[in-house]
């Protein structure tokens, strides 16, 4: 091959690996809502939470002094997004995807012997066009000392569980590849169930009113590289994936 053949074949390829980036999944973790502990022990769990996810290179975590500006803005509090309604509103204004937040509650009295004082900590991960609780986890502890690292520990289980995008790079007789690999959390020999937009509908200025999304089938991935991965699919209705079509992995039990 010529020099300025193999130029041309070297940009191709690397336009086309920008262009097939996934994008990053907006992310808001709300401070932590409870009952029973006090307001610094409530801000370190959430920031445990922040921290886990902006340490995972798939998400883009909103800020927390922009994301109380918003609310104070729309005359609301942390507890009022407990109401789906109030999510989904915050996040259209902060044109994020998802929503993770943590909730603990003191379980039963209290007592003058802290370690007997009880608390269940619980946290959801929320799919905010849809209201889903996509994964949850919860856990009853013995203590405030026991708090923080069961958030730590709750954090990184859902984390290891939760979704992957990616785009489509090609479809190939029952084959699909990805634009994302192991650095996106894609996992070789894992089998994922696979969900797509399948319906939109826009208005007659053209803004879209309304997205559908549903599971189209299920993947085994067979080989996976840093940046890439492919697998075989298997359709569960008639919607079929074709090259461009962004989908979400959620891992299922092998």
């Amino acid at each position: 091959m010529k020099k300025s053949g193999l130029i041309a074949l070297l940009v191709l390829i690397w336009q086309t690996a920008i262009t097939a980036a996934p994008k990053k999944t907006v992310l808001i973790v709300p401070d932590c809502i409870t009952t029973g502990i006090n307001l610094s022990t409530a801000q370190a769990c959430s920031s445990f939470v922040r921290t886990i996810m902006l340490k995972d290179g798939r998400f883009s975590v909103v800020e927390r002094k922009y994301m109380l500006s918003i609310l104070q803005e729309h005359q609301l509090q942390m507890t009022g997004l407990t109401d789906a309604s109030n999510r989904k509103m915050l996040g259209k204004i902060l044109a994020a995807d998802k929503f993770f937040v943590a909730f603990v509650n003191r379980v039963g009295g209290i007592s003058m012997v802290e370690a007997e004082e009880s608390f269940l900590v619980k946290l959801e991960f929320i799919d905010l066009e849809t209201g889903e609780i996509e994964i949850g986890e919860a856990e009853t502890v013995a203590g405030v000392a026991n708090i923080l690292p069961t958030v730590e520990k709750l954090a990184k289980k859902v984390q290891l569980n939760l979704p992957v995008f990616s785009s489509i790079l090609a479809v190939n007789d029952g084959r699909i590849y990805l634009s994302s690999g192991l650095k996106q959390g894609i996992k070789e020999g894992f089998k994922y169930k696979v969900r797509a937009q399948t319906k939109i509908i826009k208005n007659q200025q053209g803004k879209i009113v309304f997205r559908k999304k549903e599971v189209i089938g299920s993947l085994k991935m067979t080989a996976v590289n840093a940046d890439d991965a492919e697998g075989d699919f298997s359709a569960t209705g008639d919607f079929k994936p074709v090259e461009k079509t962004e989908i979400e992995l959620l891992r299922l039990e092998n």
